[in-house]
């Protein structure tokens, strides 16, 4: 089977934020005036959801997924999001 990719992204017009991606629990910076892309490979399409917090921006992935992350069009993905979520 091949993965399908969905492209999520997050723009920064304020103040420094953390977004966290789960259920790995990574934690990236998002400076102020930053683009942060989450390409989300899947084998099933379900809902993606958020959270928002002043702080904090949330994205939950759903099971058998994996991951890849770019703060403004440069890889920083983390190791762990390439193991599929269960």
């Amino acid at each position: 089977m091949n993965d399908k990719v969905m492209n999520y992204t997050v723009r920064n017009s304020s103040t420094e934020i953390i977004v966290i991606i789960e259920p790995w629990a990574e934690e990236v910076l998002l400076p102020p005036n930053s683009k942060l892309s989450i390409h989300i490979s899947y084998l099933e399409l379900r809902p993606l959801e958020s959270e928002v917090t002043p702080k904090y921006f949330v994205v939950y992935v759903w099971g058998g997924c994996r991951a890849r992350v770019f703060l403004d069009d440069e890889d920083v993905t983390p190791p762990s999001l390439q193991i599929r979520t269960v």
